[in-house]
């Protein structure tokens, strides 16, 4: 509910939402996609492997640094395959399914990659040229990304960065497979030569649950409402931004 809350409020989504680009496509089936990893960790079901992988290939069909969410998926078949030993090749055959469901989701959705792999490749490398590891000196571009996230998302981006760093601190299964996909994304899209939120909305779902839960986990179960009601005044300052 905490994390709907901050979807719903969120200056930066509903901002890049308000135009025709292909992020918030995106932020939603790779936020769809770790949910299905959060399952396969603890259920370990096949149908989150198959559904997980559909998701994620039509993620990263839509923009590339989706391909992220990939390593949330290899964190939680871990986890299962540590909780399951006894399982066998059955868990090792439920990964190779989801990935090839997810390979075979990326080529539907750019069927190109197929068709013409050399140019695609070749533009793709491209794109990666521009995406080098870069530090120039006294610069510190992690820093910068965060203090963009605590501007534009204020009390909320605070949150989310202290549930990130609680999750660290928690380490339950939820915990290591959001992280897996958050903080590799953060810190290899952090090196970028150019900053800028956009190239990890999709990532802002995720540490708005992890900073929600961090609210909930610190009020006893029978002060729910008083955490809920905590939330919804912290997202007040984004609402009202929408409204101006």
């Amino acid at each position: 509910l905490g994390g709907t809350l901050f979807t719903a409020c969120s200056t930066t989504l509903i901002g890049y939402a308000r135009f025709a680009l292909p992020e918030m496509t995106m932020a939603l089936l790779a936020t769809a996609a770790c949910y299905c990893w959060v399952d396969i960790a603890q259920r370990g079901r096949r149908a989150s492997y198959l559904l997980g992988g559909l998701l994620a290939g039509l993620a990263i069909s839509t923009k590339y640094n989706a391909g992220l969410v990939l390593v949330g998926l290899v964190a939680a078949h871990v986890l299962r395959w540590r909780q399951e030993r006894g399982a066998g090749g059955k868990i090792h055959l439920d990964l190779l399914l989801g990935s090839g469901i997810a390979l075979l989701a990326f080529v539907a959705g750019s069927p190109y990659w197929a068709l013409s792999f050399g140019e695609y490749y070749q533009a793709f490398l491209n794109v990666q040229s521009n995406t080098q590891f870069t530090l120039a000196p006294s610069s510190w571009p992690w820093l910068a990304l965060l203090k963009s996230l605590w501007s534009s998302e204020l009390a909320w981006g605070v949150v989310g960065t202290v549930g990130c760093a609680y999750a660290l601190w928690r380490r339950r299964s939820a915990d290591w497979v959001l992280l897996a996909v958050l903080l590799p994304g953060f810190l290899y899209v952090g090196s970028w030569p150019k900053t800028s939120l956009h190239y990890l909305i999709f990532l802002a779902p995720l540490a708005g649950l992890l900073g929600a839960r961090l609210v909930f986990d610190h009020l006893r179960e029978e002060q729910g409402i008083w955490g809920l009601a905590l939330l919804v005044l912290i997202s007040l300052p984004n609402a009202w931004r929408q409204v101006e």
